[in-house]
């Protein structure tokens, strides 16, 4: 008999009475949801008009969020690049306002959960592309 190991996959969280996180997933994985407020959650979003902000752990006045770009025209895959660059400690030098990047560690063998759509990128999929490296 072989031994096949399931690959763990995002799973889309939904706001509907009587949605079960668990019962989403359809690998059989245990599901973790990952998004904001939890540690793993993007640190970066988009605005409508297309301009990249970030949080800081630092502004204890006003809104937490700064703009990170000076130009707009950014996209969605744009944020997960930096999300994973982010995860990498890559723009720590650059940005010691973020807050630290958490340890993806605890996240093996489990589904990854969060609000986005399935067809458009997400910060799920650095982490997924992480953990699988890891694991290779």
């Amino acid at each position: 008999m072989k031994n096949t190991l399931i690959k763990p996959m995002r799973v889309q969280r939904l706001r509907k009475k009587g949605f079960n996180l668990q019962e989403a997933s359809r690998s059989g994985l245990p599901v973790k949801y990952v998004g904001r407020p939890t540690k793993w959650g993007n640190p970066f979003r988009l605005t409508p008009d297309g301009f990249i902000q970030c949080y800081s752990t630092n502004r204890k006045i006003l809104d937490p969020w700064i703009m990170w770009s000076y130009s707009s025209g950014f996209e969605t895959k744009d944020i997960v690049e930096l999300y994973g660059r982010w995860l990498d400690g890559e723009l720590k030098a650059i940005a010691p306002y973020l807050p630290t990047p958490p340890s993806i560690e605890e996240l093996k063998g489990k589904d990854l959960s969060c609000f986005c759509s399935l067809s458009s990128p997400c910060h799920v999929d650095a982490i997924l592309e992480r953990l699988g490296s890891a694991c290779a």
